[in-house]
């Protein structure tokens, strides 16, 4: 069955030009279907992992990651038979290990719980993660539970998900979170170092326009382009195609900043924004990381935008610049003595 229809696939014609598209959606589908690194798997955005966990002699419980377990106990969970909440007392099992794989042995198999709670034991964990804790595989007495079944029945953490598929938001996220401090500190420096450098340009072309008397901008202008006084006005056009030149190559210069200013500031403020949001960091209450990061974001923002404003007004001083240049260049034509003889007036009386 499987063979004929992949032969009655291949038969389907398709165009040339859906080929990519078609190719995309497969790489696509492989890549969230396919279960590929210990999928499916219980992501758990908490340091504290609580499991209330029917009577059990051993428990295990593996990770996809090794994990550091800073202190691990047991309590018997008292029977509801009355209204009033009773302190759960926990034995510790386990303390200061890193480990992928943890086996605990139960000290309280023994002890009776009446038989009146489907949850017996409370089993509590406290764990040092700065990333997400994902659990792949839980096992009681050697049998292994599903996950689904465990998250909804067992594990009491609000902060937990089922992922059954690859999310490629949880990779970016993941790669944003560990690179973009160090990342955003590069291209904040250079934007900073670009806004000074494009700031003493732009300065430099204000005072020309607004500082610089036509003589004076004259004889810069003849300074750069070489022109002298007995040069001949198509000899001076054709040296200021050199000033065009050097117009046209800053007006680009200006039209990318503007562009690329606003671009970066807002890349590097949704990375902080991405940052700061991540479970990692919402799972410790980290205020001081919230508000690095906000304060991050609100200063790509604010270089970004500084530098469009910048680039905008330097693209308004080049085309000044340009029109006096070509105004002054026209003024520079030397007056030039007719050689032809003027005709002589015969007068007869």
């Amino acid at each position: 069955m499987i063979k004929w229809a992949i032969s009655q696939l291949g038969k389907i014609p398709v165009p040339t030009r859906l080929l990519p598209f078609l190719g995309v959606l497969m790489a696509t589908a492989l890549i969230i279907l396919l279960p590929l690194g210990g999928v499916p798997y219980i992501e758990v955005n908490s340091t504290n992992l609580t499991f209330d966990l029917p009577t059990f002699q051993n428990f295990e419980i593996n990770f996809q990651d090794s994990v550091e377990i800073k202190d691990c106990g047991i309590g018997l969970i008292p029977p509801p038979s009355t209204n009033a909440v009773s302190e759960i007392h926990l034995i510790p099992v386990v303390a200061n290990i890193k480990a992928s794989s943890l086996l605990i042995r139960n000290p309280l198999a023994n002890q009776v719980n009446n038989g009146l709670a489907t949850n017996a034991f409370k089993v509590h964990m406290d764990i040092s993660s700065d990333v997400a804790v994902r659990i792949s595989s839980v096992a009681i007495n050697g049998s292994r539970l599903k996950l689904a079944t465990f998250a909804k029945n067992n594990l009491k953490v609000h902060s937990s998900e089922l992922v059954r598929f690859h999310y490629i938001r949880r990779y970016l996220a993941s790669w944003i979170f560990k690179f973009n401090d160090v990342v955003s500190n590069w291209i904040l420096t250079a934007l900073s170092v670009g806004c000074v450098i494009v700031f003493c340009k732009v300065a430099d072309m204000e005072i020309q326009v607004y500082f610089f008397s036509d003589s004076r901008l004259k004889k810069r202008l003849n300074k750069f382009l070489r022109i002298k006084k007995t040069t001949t006005f198509d000899n001076r056009r054709k040296a200021f195609d050199k000033y065009i030149a050097q117009w046209h190559k800053w007006d680009s210069r200006f039209r990318f900043l503007q562009a690329l200013g606003p671009a970066i500031g807002f890349i590097l403020t949704v990375s902080s924004l991405v940052e700061v949001l991540h479970p990692a960091t919402r799972s410790t209450n980290d205020l001081d990381a919230f508000l690095t990061g906000i304060h991050v974001a609100m200063i790509s923002t604010f270089l970004g935008l500084l530098l469009r404003l910048i680039s905008l007004e330097g693209g308004r001083a080049n085309d000044v610049l340009l029109d006096r240049s070509d105004v002054l260049i026209d003024s520079e034509e030397p007056r030039q003595e007719s050689t032809t003889p003027l005709p002589q007036l015969r007068v007869e009386l």
